[in-house]
């Protein structure tokens, strides 16, 4: 959501948009600027979607090969 939705602690409550109230009921006015939280996770959702990618393909062979399978799933657990 942060990626797509601008959701980043220093963007809610900006001082640039204080006339605005982007949050109904709250009050809340997020800034239009991109926030820190973005940078950080867009390369961990972009590896996990090289993994899940990885994995379609690999279950998608006549044969797939467990080992590398297995890996995959450690790398997307969060091992290795």
């Amino acid at each position: 959501m942060a990626g797509t939705r601008n959701v980043s602690p220093d963007v809610i409550r900006c001082d640039c948009h204080r006339d605005r109230e982007d949050v109904p009921g709250l009050g809340y006015a997020t800034c239009d600027d991109r926030g820190y939280l973005v940078d950080v996770l867009q390369p961990i959702i972009d590896a996990r979607d090289e993994i899940k990618a990885a994995i379609r393909r690999e279950n998608k062979r006549n044969d797939p090969d467990e080992d590398r399978l297995a890996e995959y799933h450690t790398v997307g657990s969060g091992g290795v």
